[in-house]
């Protein structure tokens, strides 16, 4: 996003610094933060000062967390808010194995998962919107001959 000033407008930044045109022509949001921005109109032309606010650059990397296994064969964002941490995930086809330190609930989102649980002999498949849970402190294994997505909540 950008935001221009014309000749006959100022930017005040705060009750003791105005910037003209002439001090910058362009700004450009850079960071994570929110600016508010006054602009008044040219002299002449009313005394109602117009009050913007423009988002600048979103947080998203102070809220998300990218997280790459296996290669990059997958690879998952991660976020944490008042209904706990949760991630959405693709995976390549392959063979993986993981570890858990909290239940995960475990839910396809896309193709399949052939999931071999924790204190089970038999693996099970997993098509889209079924859910399988995994303790905590245990290790599962998962086939897949097609890439696939899924979404896991931790508890």
């Amino acid at each position: 996003m950008t935001f221009r000033l014309s000749d006959s407008q100022t930017l005040r930044l705060s009750d003791s610094q105005t910037l003209r045109p002439s001090d910058f022509q362009t700004l450009r949001p850079s960071d994570s933060q929110t600016l508010r921005l006054s602009v008044f109109p040219p002299s002449g032309l009313g005394s109602v000062m117009q009050k913007m606010y423009i988002c600048r650059k979103p947080i998203i990397s102070d809220m998300i967390k990218v997280n790459e296994y296996f290669d990059g064969n997958v690879k998952s964002m991660a976020l944490e808010n008042e209904d706990g941490k949760a991630t959405v995930g693709v995976m390549a086809a392959g063979e993986f194995e993981f570890g858990t330190s909290t239940v995960e609930y475990m839910t396809v989102v896309s193709g399949s998962m052939t999931v071999l649980l924790p204190g089970e002999t038999e693996w099970k498949t997993y098509a889209p919107f079924q859910t399988f849970v995994v303790p905590a402190n245990e290790r599962f294994k998962l086939k897949l001959s097609q890439p696939a997505a899924y979404r896991c909540l931790y508890k």
